[in-house]
C-alpha cells in the first residue's frame, strides 16, 4: 500500500497560504471551471513504465493501483516550454493498475501531452492538455484496453486525442477546440468496441471525429465548423459501428465537405441513425454494404443523401428537406455508380432542388417516400455513359410540385413505376433518349399542370409500357399518349397508349 500524507497536507496548506496571501517558493495556475477553482502546482514531466513506478516522486499523490482505490495524479502543471527535451508531460507505459490522472494542465509539449501506451484499466479525466507540437496530439492511446478519457478540455492540437490498435476505450463529454489552422482532426482513430460519446468538437478542425474499426459506437457527440473541401464532420469505416444522435454542423455552402461519410469498400453492417446533419456540401456519403441509414433529419446541405457502389443497404424513415443549392446538385437522396438491391422507402423528402436521383444504378427499390421538389421529383439517367439504370421497381410514392414528376433520360429501362400518385407537378412523366421497356402500372396523374407524359426517343427506344394508369379524370377510351421519335436530324410524332386506363384513382396502400 502506499500512503502520501505528507504530500496531500502540503498541497492544503500551500492552497491556504496562498488564500491568505503569504507567497510560497514555487509558482500555482489557477483555473476555474464552472465554479471550482483548481491550483496547479508546478511538476517535471512525469514517466511510468511498468506497476513499479507509481510513486510519489512520479506525481503520484494517493492510492493503491485497484479498482477500488485507484493511484491518483493530480492537481499538477506540466509546462514543455520548461522541458523542451521531453516529448510528452505523462507517459504510462505497460501497466494494468488502476489509475486516474486528475485536474492536471499539461501544455506545449514537443509530442504529445498524455501518452498512454500498453495500458490496462486507465483514466483521464478533467485535465486541460494544449498546444501539441505541430502534426501531434493532446492525448495519444496505443495497444490500449478499459480506458476512459472524461470531461477534458484540448485545445490547439494538431490531432486532439488519437487512439491507436486499443479496444474498449471510452471517449466521453470532452471538448476539443483546434484555434490554429494547422489542426486537423478532433478525434482519430483506430479501434474495436469504443464508445465515443458526448464530445464537442468545435471549429477550425479540418475532420471531426475519424474512427475505423469494429463494434464501435458514436453517439450524442456535436461537431461543428470543420471546414475545407473534402472534410468531415464524422466518418466511420469498418464493420458493425453505428453512429447515432449526434449533431452535426458545417460551414454552409462551399465551405463544408461531408457531414457524416463511411467510404470503404470493407465497410459492412453500419448503423447511422438520429442524426442531425446540417450546412454541409453533402450531408451523408455511404459506400459499402448492408447500411442501416433511419431517423436521421438531413437539411440546409448543398446536397442530401447517397449510396454510391453500395449495396443491400436500407435508408427509412428520415427526413431530409432544403438541400437544394443549384450550383452543386441540390438533390435530397442520390442512389449512384452501381447501387444495387438497396431499399429506399418511408423518406419525408421536401422542398430540395431535386427530390430522389438515382444514377447507374439497378435492382434497387423505392418505396412510400413522400416527394416534393422545386425542379425533379424523381431524375433517372446513367453513369456518364457507363452503367444503366435498370430493373428498379418505383413503388407507391406521393411526388408533388416542381416541374416534372419523374425526369428519364439516357440509358434507363426496364424499370417498373406502380401506384405512385403524381400531382401538381407541371409535367408527369418525361422520357428521353434511350429510355424504353418502362412499366407504368396503375399510377396516380392528379392535377398536372401541362402534359401527363411527353417522350423524346430513339427510333430503337421508343416505347414503354402504360396499363391501368389513371389519368386524372374518368376515360372511356384508351389514353393516347403523345411524343416523338427522333430520325436523323427529325422529331416525328409517336404515340405510345394505355389501353384500359383507371376510372377513378387508386388508394396508395393498396
Amino acid at each position: 500500500m502506499v500512503r502520501f500524507p505528507l504530500l496531500r497536507k502540503g498541497l492544503v496548506v500551500g492552497v491556504l497560504l496562498l488564500l491568505i496571501g503569504i507567497s510560497i517558493p514555487f509558482s500555482v495556475l489557477a483555473h476555474t471551471t464552472a465554479s471550482v477553482v483548481f491550483l496547479y502546482i508546478p511538476h517535471e514531466p512525469i514517466r511510468i513504465d511498468g506497476n513499479d513506478n507509481f510513486t510519489v516522486h512520479n506525481g503520484v499523490t494517493e492510492g493503491e493501483g485497484t479498482l477500488e482505490n485507484p493511484y491518483l495524479i493530480e492537481g499538477w502543471e506540466l509546462n514543455g516550454t520548461l522541458h523542451q527535451a521531453s516529448a510528452s508531460g505523462i507517459s504510462i507505459t505497460d501497466t494494468d493498475c488502476f489509475f486516474i490522472i486528475r485536474n492536471c494542465y499539461i501544455h506545449h509539449f514537443n509530442v504529445t501531452g498524455i501518452q498512454l501506451d500498453g495500458v490496462i484499466n486507465g483514466q483521464v479525466d478533467s485535465c486541460i492538455v494544449s498546444d501539441a507540437d505541430q502534426f501531434h496530439s493532446g492525448i495519444y492511446i496505443t495497444n490500449c484496453s478499459l480506458v476512459t478519457l472524461s470531461d477534458n478540455v484540448i485545445i490547439s492540437n494538431t490531432y486532439g486525442i488519437e487512439i491507436q490498435s486499443s479496444t474498449y476505450v471510452v471517449v466521453h463529454n470532452n471538448t476539443l477546440s483546434a484555434e490554429i489552422l494547422s489542426s486537423f482532426t478532433g478525434i482519430d482513430g483506430s479501434c474495436s468496441h469504443c464508445t465515443i460519446s458526448n464530445n464537442t468538437v468545435g471549429r477550425d478542425y479540418n475532420e471531426g471525429i475519424i474512427l475505423s474499426g469494429r463494434y464501435n459506437v458514436v453517439t450524442g457527440n456535436s461537431v461543428s465548423g470543420y471546414h475545407g473541401l473534402g472534410t468531415t464532420g464524422i466518418q466511420v469505416t469498418g464493420q458493425h459501428n453505428r453512429v447515432c444522435y449526434n449533431t452535426l454542423k458545417g460551414l454552409g455552402s462551399g465551405y463544408s465537405g461531408v457531414g457524416i461519410r463511411s467510404n470503404s469498400d470493407s465497410n459492412f453492417n453500419n448503423t447511422i441513425d438520429h442524426n442531425s446533419v446540417m450546412y454541409n456540401s453533402l450531408g451523408v456519403q455511404l459506400h459499402g454494404s448492408y447500411f442501416s441509414i433511419t431517423h436521421n433529419v438531413i437539411r440546409y446541405n448543398d446536397k442530401g443523401l447517397v449510396l454510391w457502389i453500395s449495396d443491400n443497404s436500407t435508408v427509412e424513415n428520415n427526413s431530409v428537406s432544403y438541400n437544394d443549392n443549384p450550383d452543386n446538385g441540390g438533390y435530397g437522396i442520390a442512389v449512384t455508380w452501381c447501387s444495387e438491391q438497396n431499399t429506399i422507402q418511408n423518406n419525408e423528402v421536401y422542398k430540395n432542388l431535386i427530390g430522389m436521383v438515382i444514377s447507374g444504378s439497378s435492382r434497387n427499390v423505392f418505396s412510400w417516400n413522400t416527394i416534393t421538389s422545386r425542379t425533379y421529383g424523381v431524375y433517372m439517367h446513367n453513369a456518364q455513359n457507363v452503367h444503366t439504370t435498370q430493373d428498379n421497381e418505383i413503388h407507391h410514392n406521393a411526388i408533388t410540385g416542381g416541374n416534372y414528376g419523374f425526369y428519364i433520360t439516357e440509358d434507363t429501362r426496364n424499370n417498373l413505376f406502380s401506384y405512385n400518385e403524381l400531382s401538381a407537378t407541371t409535367m408527369g412523366v418525361y422520357l428521353q433518349d434511350a429510355s424504353a421497356h418502362n412499366t407504368f402500372y396503375r399510377n396516380n396523374f392528379l392535377d398536372i399542370v401541362e402534359e401527363d407524359v411527353c417522350f423524346e426517343l430513339r427510333p430503337l427506344y421508343r416505347t414503354n409500357t402504360w396499363v391501368e394508369n389513371y389519368w386524372g379524370s374518368s376515360l372511356t377510351l384508351p389514353k393516347i399518349i403523345i411524343g416523338r421519335v427522333g430520325i436523323f436530324f427529325m422529331k416525328i410524332p409517336w404515340i405510345n397508349i394505355d389501353w384500359h386506363p383507371a376510372q377513378e384513382p387508386y388508394d396508395r396502400i393498396e
